[in-house]
């Protein structure tokens, strides 16, 4: 057999190809664990907002004891009136309860009070 001159041997190739897959694969594992953390983190912060629990304990003051519901809301009210929409009625309400705090014997709500209370509470977003 005649042996042919143009045909070259079989050359080997180096294949990297196993490791673009390892890389791609750590780059996505990666970028899996910071989603998977930033997700947490959002959940949690959903979860754990201190303003939603201020909120509902704002709600939920008994007003029929005059007193300790004017302390009541002067603290809740103060720590929602962080946005600058609620300053004002922030002041407002603290203003009015000033007449309720600081006496032996105190008279119950008046009805101006209740009314920018209820507003107030209306006007709260969190």
């Amino acid at each position: 057999m005649i042996k042919i001159h143009d045909i070259k041997n079989i050359v080997e190739i180096n294949d990297y190809s196993f490791y673009f897959f390892l890389f791609l694969l750590l780059v996505l594992l990666v970028f899996l664990v910071f989603l998977f953390l930033y997700l947490y983190k959002l959940y949690l912060r959903k979860k754990n907002n201190p303003f939603k629990t201020y909120l509902k304990e704002l709600k939920n003051v008994d007003l029929k004891n005059t007193k300790q519901a004017s302390y009541s809301i002067a603290k809740y009210a103060k720590l929602l009136s962080s946005h600058k929409n609620n300053a004002q009625e922030c002041k407002d309400i603290l203003f009015l309860l000033e007449e309720y705090k600081y006496k032996k014997d105190v008279p119950s709500f008046s009805k101006d009070f209740l009314n920018k209370y209820n507003k107030f509470k209306k006007s709260l977003h969190v």
